[in-house]
């Protein structure tokens, strides 16, 4: 099979400096370089990334300041750099993306046709930062240029579910360090401290249905069995606390295929329920609950025992006056 990075190669030895030709040949050779290590990542393919970007560096020289094509030439040295850091940690990669990232938006100004483009490439590299350093200085500008993204596509254009997800993703990222940061406010003891454990273990396990990082839906679980904790049996608002947890521990099942997890998460539900006066609005969202855990169980054990307790809470949920109709991600409550 023919190698294409050898073509290009050849091609740019015909064409040395200064052949009016030679920046196309090299800026063919770097797509190509970059293309062969996005689809295959073995250690020839790692150096090949390092010999792109030292390629790119070259096209960068070859765009002086006034260049049209200089803010591609930064965009596209900035994604180099940032897939190194992907692969090594070296975190002097990801600042180098950064300030890359950073000139290229700078060169164009709003109207620009790549304007919207390299503004995502910039907040990706710096939420990275902030997931890596923790400085909030990084998600705030995250915010503040996803935000000004989402200006640049109006309703109806392609692309601005990308933005409206990134933003929402980021704006949660945000709300769990208020959430832990109000934690500390209430240490144990704090007559509202549930309330802000309840809080952050919501946030935290909506971020878990995002990013699928098993870390914040393990963290949201430890909360919520914190709140449980902190609550007396007859508080009236207890169910809700009962019932985040369920959910979670059924989220976790759905990962770890734990029967422990599922089990507790049913009992959990079963306590709810027995709190709960025949008519009361939440017994119909409860039932829900251990239908989804019978009926996760069922699809990976095929007890036809739990497919049967599925159908029955499902019948008690559907003849409950209160009717809920449960969504794929479910919130607490």
């Amino acid at each position: 099979m023919i190698d294409t990075t050898s073509l290009f190669r050849e091609a740019l030895a015909l064409c040395p400096q200064p052949h009016p030709d030679h920046p196309l040949y090299l800026y063919n050779l770097t797509e190509a370089l970059a293309w062969r290590h996005n689809k295959e990542s073995t250690p020839s393919d790692i150096h090949a990334s390092n010999e792109g970007i030292c390629l790119r560096q070259v096209v960068l020289k070859l765009c002086p300041l006034g260049h049209q094509h200089r803010p591609r030439a930064l965009d596209r040295l900035a994604q180099a750099v940032e897939a190194r850091f992907d692969q090594h940690g070296s975190i002097d990669d990801l600042d180098m993306s950064i300030r890359l990232g950073r000139e290229a938006v700078s060169l164009c100004p709003e109207g620009h046709t790549d304007r919207d483009s390299y503004l995502n490439n910039l907040t990706y590299s710096l939420r990275v930062h902030f997931d890596h350093q923790g400085k909030p200085n990084d998600l705030d500008e995250a915010i503040s240029l996803y935000e000004e993204g989402l200006r640049l596509c109006p309703v109806g254009r392609e692309s601005r579910d990308f933005s409206l997800d990134n933003l929402g993703l980021a704006l949660i990222t945000r709300a769990v360090g208020l959430y832990r940061e109000a934690l500390t406010l209430r240490p144990p003891g704090h007559p509202r401290r549930h309330i802000t454990l309840n809080n952050l273990a919501l946030a935290l396990k909506t971020r878990y249905h995002k990013l699928d990082v098993s870390e914040d839906l393990n963290e949201a679980i430890n909360l919520y069995l914190e709140s449980l904790w902190l609550k007396q049996l007859d508080d009236p608002e207890r169910y809700t606390t009962l019932y985040n947890l369920s959910a979670a521990l059924c989220s976790r099942f759905t990962q770890t295929r734990e029967n422990r997890d599922v089990e507790e998460a049913i009992q959990l539900c079963q306590e709810a329920l027995a709190s709960l006066p025949s008519l009361h609005p939440g017994r119909c969202r409860i039932h829900a609950w251990p239908q989804m855990a019978y009926l996760s169980r069922y699809h990976l054990q095929h007890n036809p025992v739990d497919l049967s307790l599925a159908v029955e809470n499902f019948r008690l949920a559907s003849q409950h006056p209160h009717l809920w109709i449960p969504r794929t991600n479910h919130r607490g409550i």
